[in-house]
């Protein structure tokens, strides 16, 4: 995952610095919404074997070996904010190649 998205360059002088323990750091996840609705059954069984739920914090500060996010940049906190708050959780400018079915 950290070689996806950050690149492998980046990836090397984190393993160098030992700053890379094998797993992505999400952060505290304490504003991330619990999801109670159901999967689907694609990966049921990729959730069966869900075995880093340990791994995941629900609180606490930002590691300091967690590189910067997209989410972490002011800019990108502040539309969040206005799409919760004052647009109801409509996305801006987000494209949608579907039709939800209620």
């Amino acid at each position: 995952f950290n070689t996806n998205h950050q690149g492998k360059y980046i990836v090397d002088q984190m393993i160098k610095m030992n700053q890379f323990n094998n797993y992505y750091d999400y952060g505290p996840l304490k504003r991330v919404p619990v999801f109670k609705g159901s999967h689907p059954a694609a990966i049921k069984e990729w959730i069966a074997k869900f075995d880093w739920q340990e791994k995941l914090r629900q609180g606490g500060r930002i590691s300091k070996n967690k590189p910067r996010s997209k989410h972490s940049i002011l800019k990108y906190r502040i539309i969040s904010f206005i799409e919760k708050k004052l647009l109801f959780g409509l996305r801006l400018g987000e494209f949608k190649n579907y039709i939800k079915i209620k």
